[in-house]
């Protein structure tokens, strides 16, 4: 080869070796580029597929999350009726269940109007009519002789407008 210009060519073995070289890079690189488009594919399928069991999954949950919470709900709904229940059944277990005294004063009664009935903690007041003393008496009598009741007294005796008397009964109860 000729000098150009002053300038010089370069030998062709020279050539050689950069032509090798040139395409070993470009192959090197290419290669490179191929490998991490590759990766980059996989990582990017994987995290599509990830993603959409995650969707999936998500769905799937909504719907579980919501019978969970309806599940929690009717659980705290279920130990408040039993919590409400429990008070219902002592209170009717109690030995001074005012529902208990309304109803046995009523039966001994019978068919003597009553007028009112006042229940504490440890007392009570019956104010009733009747046709005459010995029926009072009797009444307290029989109250004495129930276990619920102690110390029933006839406490006054009063006669109304119309032929019939007024009673008071006080005593405490058992």
């Amino acid at each position: 080869m000729r000098n150009i210009n002053f300038l010089r060519p370069v030998p062709e073995y020279r050539q050689k070796e950069l032509s090798r070289w040139a395409l070993g890079s470009t192959v090197l690189v290419l290669s490179s580029i191929i490998a991490i488009s590759c990766i980059s594919f996989i990582q990017w399928r994987v995290y599509r597929t990830i993603s959409k069991e995650k969707y999936d999954l998500s769905q799937q949950l909504a719907s579980y999350d919501q019978i969970m919470a309806q599940q929690r709900s009717q659980s705290q709904e279920e130990t408040n009726l039993l919590t409400k229940l429990g008070k219902l059944q002592e209170y009717t277990d109690h030995p001074k269940n005012p529902i208990d005294i309304i109803t046995t004063v009523q039966k001994t009664l019978g068919s003597a109007p009553l007028q009112s009935l006042s229940i504490g903690n440890n007392h009570f007041e019956l104010k009733g009519g009747c046709s005459n003393a010995k029926y009072a008496t009797q009444l307290v009598q029989k109250l004495n002789a129930m276990p619920q009741y102690k110390q029933a007294q006839l406490h006054s005796l009063n006669s109304s407008t119309n032929s019939s008397l007024q009673f008071v009964i006080k005593g405490s109860l058992g």
